[in-house]
């Protein structure tokens, strides 16, 4: 347990942030009302306790160096000093900075602070915020409301069209199959409206897609977030598991549970002619005023957002402030010989070094068009509304089979036409060979 009291701290940000200066070249001054200083600790001013600090005139009396992933280069860090962490940042998935995913070169950072939730510091793209959107309502009139009103169901608005998975290929398919406007850089099909921002764009459709650049474990953007904000269904592509992100499993639609985009068309067609269909995705708002929120949706989501005091502690630039404490704490009792500066312990089961991702291309697949056929097993889809609307002919025709087994079902579909036909025919001539008998027969009866 810490005793002496500390002097405020200092925590350099070295690089540059997206070749920019951090924090427009200001400094970021925290007291123990922004963020409370662990009980276990004592500080001499409370009021600007912890600064993060672009500057580097602070690096030799910095309780931590930060480098951002994306503007580190190896060859342009300062001298290592004792009980002074060095903790790497980002929001970005590992394929942007492709050393994260490398143990050896890994090994001159302490700490991760990243969008994984077993990061050492969490910089989520989330945040408790969407409880209150988890805990809505829907209106009794929501459809009307919220003017779902485009005629074309589904809205997408990206920039990045060389996204690692591949994305765009699938989503250019798929507009092939069924309406989509597109108002970003990537497959523009729609001129962004003028007097609307991005978010009252995407409240005015259906379905968003919120598919991600890559694909990650926790890599989970503000596109989900602010999806479910505007009480819009997202259809989905990221992590394997969307475990601790969404609300309930039938609050999204996964994009790989649908590897051929027709059938992924299929199915929002069928629920954008079919509303009480479509609400079912959006169901985990149903009686929210009644029943609490740890019986309604998903422990994990509710375990991961329901508490801002804690997500504050734990998340961004405060929890790095708390976590350095214990390196602070021996850096300064090693300065003043009061006691030997030990290195504080790390915690095993914090993840630094990031293989969780999938390999790129996941959709190169689709850009030659059908068969679409990927190289990975599909996600099981959690709504079987489009399976519970199907004829038995239907169902089996939809079912997965060979090119013989296609070819055969085919043939014998043809055959059966066939002689179905034929059949038809010959009650047509023998028909008409009967009325044409019955006829001649009357005609030879003489008159009386």
């Amino acid at each position: 347990m810490a005793t002496s009291t500390l002097s405020p701290m200092h925590i350099v940000f070295w690089t540059r942030w997206f070749n920019s200066i951090m924090f427009d070249g200001n400094d970021k001054i925290f007291s123990n009302d922004d963020c409370p200083v662990p009980n276990d600790y004592k500080v001499e001013s409370l009021e600007n306790w912890c600064t993060i600090t672009p500057s580097l005139e602070h690096n030799d009396t910095a309780a931590a160096i930060v480098f951002h992933a994306a503007d580190y280069y190896p060859s342009q860090v300062p001298e290592r000093k004792k009980n002074q962490p060095w903790i790497l940042e980002t929001q970005e998935s590992p394929h942007t900075a492709p050393f994260r995913m490398d143990s050896e070169k890994m090994k001159v950072f302490d700490y991760l602070a990243s969008y994984h939730l077993k990061s050492a510091f969490l910089f989520s793209y989330y945040s408790p915020a969407i409880m209150d959107v988890a805990n809505r309502p829907l209106p009794m009139n929501f459809m009307t409301l919220q003017k779902k009103k485009h005629k074309a169901p589904i809205v997408w608005i990206a920039r990045n069209c060389d996204a690692t998975s591949g994305r765009q290929h699938y989503v250019e398919q798929l507009m092939k199959y069924i309406d989509i406007d597109s108002y970003g850089d990537c497959l523009r099909s729609q001129k962004f409206p003028k007097g609307k921002d991005r978010m009252q764009l995407m409240s005015e459709y259906k379905f968003y897609l919120a598919i991600e650049n890559a694909n990650c474990d926790d890599y989970v953007t503000e596109k989900l977030f602010d999806t479910f904000s505007v009480s819009t269904v997202p259809i989905v592509d990221g992590p394997n598991s969307y475990q601790g992100f969404i609300p309930d499993k039938n609050s999204v639609i996964r994009m790989d549970a649908f590897p051929d985009p027709r059938d992924l068309a299929d199915y929002i067609n069928y629920l954008d002619s079919n509303d009480s269909a479509y609400l079912e995705h959006l169901s985990f708002r149903k009686n929210a005023l009644d029943i609490p929120a740890r019986e309604r949706l998903d422990p994990d989501f509710v375990n991961n957002w329901s508490d801002p005091s804690y997500h504050n502690i734990r998340s961004s630039w405060c929890s790095i402030c708390r976590g350095i404490l214990p390196w602070w704490q021996a850096r300064q009792n090693d300065t003043t010989a009061k006691a030997e500066g030990i290195t504080p312990a790390i915690d095993d089961s914090l993840i630094l070094v990031d293989k969780s991702c999938m390999e790129g291309g996941k959709w190169d697949y689709a850009k030659d068009g059908p068969p679409f056929k990927p190289d990975w097993k599909k996600s099981t889809h959690p709504l079987k509304l489009l399976h519970e609307h199907k004829s038995a002919m239907e169902e089996f025709i939809s079912q997965e089979h060979s090119d013989a087994q296609t070819a055969h079902i085919v043939w014998t579909i043809e055959l059966i036409l066939g002689t179905l036909f034929m059949v038809f025919v010959a009650f047509i001539v023998l028909r008409g060979r009967f009325l044409s008998n019955q006829r001649t027969r009357k005609s030879e009866i003489p008159m009386s």
